[in-house]
């Protein structure tokens, strides 16, 4: 009897993580969270050509600028699934810490080591340096935030995501020297954060990475937006987004893809990934767009962690 090969593991385990959202909703560490902004304005799929990245969506705008590293040399715009990953395990702690003070202390070492050893994602490697070098880019990365309403707009710049970066060794269970690096977060940013917090399943992006490693971003990118708008859907006929125009899908999901065909087919690919894992979204897919419907939530309501935001 031939054994299975990596990659049928691969999805057995991705089935698994689907099965169990199909049977339960998450409990505890299965939430993750993001941000309001972050569910609709996204980091680049690809590695991008330039050191900016801007994306608008209705009125909401992030824009992304690279940062500089350790010996000041330029760093990259955040960029695929690592990133998206690294950047859920920052916002999971910046949301769950008791206070703002401890809000801005993320901890990268043992906790996310822990964290990716837990999921079985493999943390070393060209993995571990992918990983590494998305939650640098991450860190120095400055972003401005714009938001539009009919009489108001209002702009939020943050110099950089992180104030400081720490690194120092310590030994491992099996006496190995390793890095144990800290990021001291940008006040202002996990003020953000944490008040527009978003509930995530995270099994859902676990899943995700397992099942396509290379498709997951965009995927996750589709799981996401459509956890935060579907539940939000009031008309009953439903609310329509075209694939092309102003606030269309290709300017969503895909600034880096020129070609409106190209876009389409890889949408709707990751549209049918996203969707194995919110089996409850009702949406749509008609020739020129994409019909949102109100669905339950992909966290029902109560099934995140109680969060002390405190008022300043």
């Amino acid at each position: 009897m031939v054994d299975n090969t990596e990659e049928e593991k691969k999805v057995t385990k991705a089935q698994k993580l689907e099965a169990s959202i199909a049977l339960a909703p998450p409990v505890n560490d299965e939430v993750t969270y993001s941000n309001a902004l972050f569910v609709q304005c996204f980091f680049p799929v690809n590695k991008p050509k330039s050191d900016s990245w801007v994306v608008k969506h209705g009125k909401v705008g992030v824009s992304v600028d690279a940062g500089r590293g350790i010996d000041l040399e330029r760093l990259q715009v955040p960029y695929g699934s690592y990133a998206r990953l690294a950047l859920a395990h920052i916002h999971n702690q910046i949301v769950r810490a008791g206070s703002i003070e401890t809000a801005c202390q993320v901890d990268l070492g043992e906790s996310m080591r822990g964290f990716f050893r837990d999921n079985g994602i493999d943390y070393g490697g060209k993995q571990g340096t992918s990983l590494k070098d998305q939650l640098m880019n991450i860190s120095r990365a400055r972003i401005t935030f714009s938001l539009f309403r009919k009489d108001q707009k209002r702009i939020v710049d943050i110099p950089t995501i992180a104030t400081e970066i720490n690194f120092w060794l310590e030994q491992d269970e099996n006496q190995k020297l390793i890095w144990q690096p800290e990021m001291l977060v940008n006040r202002e940013y996990a003020k953000l954060v944490r008040n527009k917090a978003v509930p995530l399943d995270l099994r859902a992006r676990l899943g995700l990475m397992k099942e396509s490693p290379r498709g997951a971003a965009r995927a996750m990118d589709v799981y996401d937006w459509l956890t935060y708008r579907l539940p939000n859907v009031r008309d009953r006929a439903g609310v329509f987004v075209p694939f092309e125009g102003t606030n269309g899908l290709h300017r969503i999901f895909g600034l880096e893809i020129k070609a409106s065909k190209k876009f389409k087919q890889q949408f709707i690919e990751s549209l049918k990934l996203a969707m194995k894992y919110y089996s409850d979204a009702h949406v749509s897919l008609e020739a020129k767009g994409l019909r949102l419907f109100c669905s339950p939530p992909a966290v029902p309501y109560g099934s995140s962690k109680p969060i002390y935001l405190p008022k300043k």
